[in-house]
């Protein structure tokens, strides 16, 4: 409920303010007065779901907050602030990462959007998974490549930290088909990311 009224407080305060308004109607047909009262009950709790939205920050939104920070600093070509969203006790991921980037000159790189984010169960610190599509303008420095516009599917592993949320593994193909000479293959953590199968008795 609490993830709900964080992410989607437009839908809450809509379902909110139609049950009150169904409340007050119901009164003024019943002249039941407790029915006056949950109504503006309801209403009064429109701006609650609000500020409970603006004050919490669920560990989806925290997790898409530390993506778009890190597109903006590959956009920027800025190698050395997105490394700081690679976990510090990962220096093999850090550098995958100093090595790839530094090949490209982006003039685009944005989160196109969200296929998946789920949680890894029974995982201390917690740890999530995210299928997302990376859209890109990209040039390679060496040539052959030139203000190419390209989708990329980007599936990474994160980890919590003090620090906020940081990638402890990652990797990226093309957004449909198999994998390209750009690739860097398939993770066995990527089975996180299947939906939990209904369990049957």
């Amino acid at each position: 409920m609490m993830k709900l009224l964080a992410e989607q407080p437009i839908f809450v305060a809509i379902v909110l303010t139609i049950l009150a308004a169904g409340f007050v109607y119901s009164w003024t047909r019943s002249n039941q007065r407790w029915m006056l009262y949950v109504g503006a009950l309801l209403l009064l709790l429109v701006p609650v779901a609000w500020l409970v939205a603006n004050l919490v920050v669920t560990d989806d939104e925290q997790i898409k907050m530390m993506i778009e920070s890190f597109a903006e600093r590959v956009e920027a070509n800025d190698v050395e602030g997105a490394l700081q969203s690679i976990h510090p006790s990962r220096p093999e991921i850090r550098q995958r990462v100093a090595a790839e980037l530094p090949n490209y000159e982006f003039d685009r790189a944005n989160v196109g959007g969200y296929q998946a984010i789920r949680m890894v169960p029974n995982q201390d610190p917690p740890q999530a998974v995210v299928d997302l599509i990376a859209g890109v303008t990209v040039s390679l420095k060496n040539g052959g490549i030139e203000d190419q516009k390209l989708a990329r599917r980007l599936l990474l592993l994160l980890e919590k930290t003090s620090d906020g949320w940081k990638v402890i593994d990652y990797s990226h193909r093309s957004p449909v088909g198999k994998l390209d000479p750009y690739s860097s293959g398939t993770k066995d953590w990527e089975k996180w990311l299947q939906p939990a199968k209904p369990t049957t008795n």
